[in-house]
């Protein structure tokens, strides 16, 4: 992997780090550096007045378990624009736009399409709304010409084939409790256990808003997967504490994408009813 240096003035220090992909390096050198994201510079900075920069440095775990504990005091519902990328079945997809509604209780979620629909152009999602043999279902409504011969759309099972095919995650993984759970339940897996990490890397802008950048590794092999990846990514927004953004590698150098996922757009506690799922 190769990086290019550049002097820079940063408080007392006069490092940059152009760090390409995402990929990863020993930060602890380098206190002024930028990363890449989509193809653009990203800043890594540092306020020494964040009390939570402070404590995400100290005990980054302890912080993700701070930001979810928060997340399920203050968040009842929102909206966002969703974007994702992801490696299914060998191929890389292509980024897709969604614009998605979630509610806490019940947990619900509708999910448009808004750029690269596969199969489905709206999903909808309540917990026990729709049932079958014990099984969970959600309303999909097909794109394309099935749309127009099902515009009333089909219910399907979340954990079946086709939605596997679809996407590495189900509908009822998605939300910004689900992805902190998830992460946080990897991280005590791993403690412990040769090639796990989590560090704490700077405060970087995301689609306009300032977020702290975690870097977690997981002892993740490609021939055997008890863990969900290698090297993730992790944008917490400074304001309001949530995984805004998780960049997902199979790789230490953070070469090969298994999938990345950012909000953007959100608006929270928007008091959605029934109505809107």
């Amino acid at each position: 992997m190769a990086y290019k240096r550049s002097a820079i003035t940063v408080s007392t220090v006069a490092v940059v780090i152009l760090l390409q992909c995402h990929r990863p390096c020993d930060w602890s050198s380098y206190p002024g550096r930028y990363i890449e994201v989509g193809g653009t510079e990203i800043a890594l900075r540092s306020d020494p007045s964040d009390k939570q920069e402070q404590f995400a440095k100290r005990d980054p775990l302890g912080f993700l378990k701070s930001c979810r504990a928060q997340y399920a005091n203050r968040v009842k519902d929102y909206r966002c624009r969703f974007i994702k990328r992801e490696l299914i079945n060998g191929a890389m997809s292509a980024e897709q736009e969604i614009d998605v509604a979630y509610r806490e209780s019940p947990f619900s979620v509708r999910m448009n399409w808004v750029k690269n629909a596969g199969r489905a152009q709206e999903v909808s999602y309540v917990e026990d709304r729709w049932v079958e043999n014990g099984k969970q279902l959600a309303l999909i409504k097909p794109s394309g010409l099935l749309g127009l011969l099902a515009p009333s759309g089909v219910k399907r099972d979340i954990r079946g084939k086709a939605v596997k095919a679809a996407s590495r995650k189900t509908i009822d993984q998605y939300g910004f409790r689900n992805t902190l759970d998830l992460i946080i339940k990897f991280c005590d897996i791993a403690q412990g256990k040769p090639g796990y990490s989590l560090d704490y890397l700077g405060i970087a802008d995301l689609n306009g808003r300032e977020t702290y950048v975690l870097e977690r590794r997981l002892p993740f092999t490609v021939e055997d997967k008890p863990y969900p990846d290698r090297l993730l990514l992790i944008y917490i927004d400074r304001e309001w504490l949530l995984p805004v953004g998780c960049y997902a590698y199979a790789d230490d150098k953070g070469s090969e994408l298994l999938g990345q996922y950012v909000s953007k757009n959100i608006t929270l506690n928007v008091g959605l009813s029934d109505a809107d799922f």
